[in-house]
């Protein structure tokens, strides 16, 4: 510490600049703070510039992820109506499975009470299976051949030669 610094001249720096304002320092109120305040002007455009074509960018990129987003909306609500078309059909074939399942549990209960009836008949019984004795074969025998000819009518002509099969088979045996 010590020695104050020496200008070129010799004299100390301080005495040298004395009386001017310092090189490196700007006067506020001097005549070259404008080129400053030219620059703070140019830089605050180009910022502006700058961020006006950012948000032109941005803005493209958002649009851009807009009609995107669009699209994949479309799609998604043409899958779901797709889905939602199968899902109807499913539902249909279901309940049409069910009903036809319904109906061919009730024809068969419908074919068993008839063949139980077709049986009474013939074998002169009533509901409980006790021989009714008021009925003879032959009258038996007449009466499940008119029940078969009328259920063939109501079937459309188709032939009940199973039942005449098994009636003949069994009306020997009830005529003892």
């Amino acid at each position: 510490m010590g020695r104050p610094k020496k200008s070129a001249g010799g004299q100390p720096a301080d005495s040298v600049n004395a009386g001017a304002p310092d090189a490196g320092v700007a006067d506020v109120g001097a005549p070259s703070a404008a080129p400053s305040w030219k620059l703070t002007e140019d830089l605050l455009k180009t910022l502006n510039q700058e961020l006006g074509g950012l948000k032109e960018y941005v803005l493209a990129d958002l649009r851009g992820e807009i009609t995107s987003l669009r699209s994949k909306k479309l799609q998604l609500e043409t899958d779901i109506n797709r889905l939602q078309s199968h899902w109807d059909s499913l539902v249909s074939d279901r309940d049409r499975a069910q009903q036809q399942q319904w109906a061919q549990q009730f024809s068969q209960v419908m074919a068993q009470n008839l063949l139980q009836d077709l049986q009474a008949q013939l074998l002169g019984t009533d509901a409980t299976g006790t021989e009714r004795p008021d009925q003879r074969p032959e009258q038996r025998l007449l009466i499940l051949r008119e029940q078969i000819a009328g259920l063939e009518s109501v079937l459309g002509g188709r032939s009940l030669g199973f039942v005449t099969n098994w009636a003949a088979t069994k009306a020997p045996s009830a005529s003892r």
